[in-house]
C-alpha cells in the first residue's frame, strides 16, 4: 500500500477541518475575515469530497474556493500596494505560485468527480492555507501595522 492514504466517501475517514484561531490573525480585521472565509471554503471542499453529494456540489465548492481565492488575493494585494508597493510585488509573486498549485489540485478533484481526496492533498491544502497566513501574510501585515 502506498504511503498516501485515500480518503474515500463512506470509508469513515475524512480530512480534519482547518480551525480558525487567533494565532492565525494578521491583526487587520478585513484580511482576517477573508482568511476565515477561505478556511470555510477549504473545509467545505473537504466535506464535499467525503459526502455522498452530487458531483455538482464539488463543482460548486471548487468554483467558490477558486473565485474567493482570486478575490481575496486581489484585495490583499491592493491593500498592500496602497501601503507598501515593494511588499505587494513580493506578495503577488507568492499568490501567483499558490493559485497555480490550487488550480492544479481543483482540476484534478473535478476530473475525479470529487470521489476521492488523498491525505497528501488534504494536508497540502491545510498547509497551503496556514503556512501562507503564518509566514507571508503575517510578515507583510506587521509592516502595514508598523506604518499605520
Amino acid at each position: 500500500m502506498s504511503r498516501t492514504t485515500l480518503l474515500k466517501r463512506g470509508c469513515g475517514v475524512k480530512p480534519i477541518p482547518i480551525v480558525w484561531t487567533e494565532a492565525l490573525s494578521v491583526g487587520i480585521s478585513e484580511l482576517d475575515d477573508g482568511h476565515k472565509r477561505l478556511i470555510d471554503l477549504v473545509n467545505t471542499l473537504f466535506e464535499n469530497a467525503f459526502s455522498e453529494g452530487a458531483p455538482r456540489d464539488m463543482e460548486k465548492a471548487v468554483a467558490r474556493l477558486m473565485a474567493h481565492t482570486l478575490a481575496h488575493f486581489a484585495h490583499e494585494e491592493a491593500y498592500l500596494h496602497s501601503h507598501d508597493p515593494a511588499a505587494c510585488t513580493r506578495h503577488q509573486a507568492e499568490h501567483i505560485r499558490l493559485f497555480a498549485e490550487l488550480e492544479a489540485i481543483c482540476k484534478r478533484l473535478l476530473r475525479e468527480g470529487g470521489k476521492e481526496l488523498d491525505s497528501a492533498t488534504a494536508a497540502f491544502l491545510r498547509q497551503w492555507m496556514v503556512a501562507h497566513i503564518m509566514s507571508h501574510d503575517k510578515r507583510d501585515s506587521a509592516l502595514l501595522l508598523q506604518a499605520s
